[in-house]
């Protein structure tokens, strides 16, 4: 049994641990055995633990994908090992959305990169969002802006791998720096967004955001 008490509606069988491994499937793409294992989790994926011993895991996991939910293919971890790698199914997409209830309007993802520089990337479903998350983590030091010239576009494309294709805002910008000194208070205080599954709770009952 997990330790943690995690919000939820309720509406399924899944236990909050098995809950918490398709939360990353969900939001982070899949994972596999190995990142999934007790020891590893937390840091991997920046979350609670699940509370599940090795033998349980790989029982959740199994049960996960006999019901199909997530579908696993065989693989090897970084050691050559035998590993499984797992994602989350339409099916068991339905079934997250059904416990989590995510507003996919205020959702958002940051991406860096730039060979010279830092580029942030930060893309959602609503223009609004991208730019409000940018405003505050500059307010708060999470972002550190080297101009105040911002860049955007749109597309439909499939932003989660399991959802169909929708219109997708991008906003980029150039970075002198990412902060380590960052105003978590600010930033909580401002937010209107969720990147990870346990901040979906923060905005249950708000209102969907506007696109721009």
């Amino acid at each position: 049994m997990s330790p943690n008490v995690i919000t939820r509606t309720g509406v399924s069988d899944l236990t909050d641990a098995e809950l918490m491994l398709l939360d990353i499937a969900a939001v982070f793409g899949g994972g596999t055995r190995t990142s999934y294992a007790p020891e590893i989790f937390p840091d991997r994926f920046n979350c609670k633990s699940h509370g599940l011993n090795h033998s349980d895991l790989n029982c959740a996991l199994a049960h996960l994908e006999a019901n199909g939910w997530l579908s696993g293919e065989d693989s090897v971890n970084s050691a050559s090992e035998p590993d499984r790698s797992y994602r989350l199914t339409t099916s068991g997409g339905s079934c997250w959305e059904s416990e989590r209830l995510p507003d996919w309007t205020r959702y958002v993802i940051e991406w860096y990169g730039g060979r010279k520089r830092s580029r942030v990337k930060i893309f959602g479903h609503s223009l609004a969002m991208c730019n409000a998350f940018y405003q505050v983590s500059c307010a708060c030091g999470f972002l550190a802006s080297e101009t105040q010239k911002i860049y955007w576009a749109e597309a439909t494309r499939q932003l989660i791998y399991w959802r169909p294709p929708q219109r997708v805002f991008i906003l980029s910008a150039w970075l002198s720096e990412r902060s380590l000194r960052t105003d978590w208070s600010h930033f909580e205080m401002k937010r209107c967004w969720w990147r990870f599954p346990e901040d979906i709770r923060k905005l249950w009952n708000w209102p969907s955001a506007p696109p721009r």
